[in-house]
């Protein structure tokens, strides 16, 4: 049970630690499924695209220009 305590800290930390630089970074970070539906984006993309998160959840990656409008 102590392993599985220590396993579950560790992938909380690292989660934090991905969050901490996936919020923070100046870059715009998008992820979309393989189907292509829009699951995140960073602050920095959002406000690339000009969209709330809502807004961009509700797109398909066929709906980005991103070499037109980044």
């Amino acid at each position: 049970m102590d392993a599985l305590r220590r396993s579950e800290e560790s992938l909380f930390e690292s989660e934090e630690i991905y969050r901490g630089l996936f919020d923070s970074s100046s870059d715009g970070i998008f992820i979309f499924s393989p189907e292509g539906r829009a699951l995140n984006a960073n602050r920095q993309g959002l406000r690339m695209l000009g969209y709330s998160l809502t807004e961009y959840l509700e797109k398909d990656k066929q709906e980005f220009d991103f070499f037109g409008r980044i």
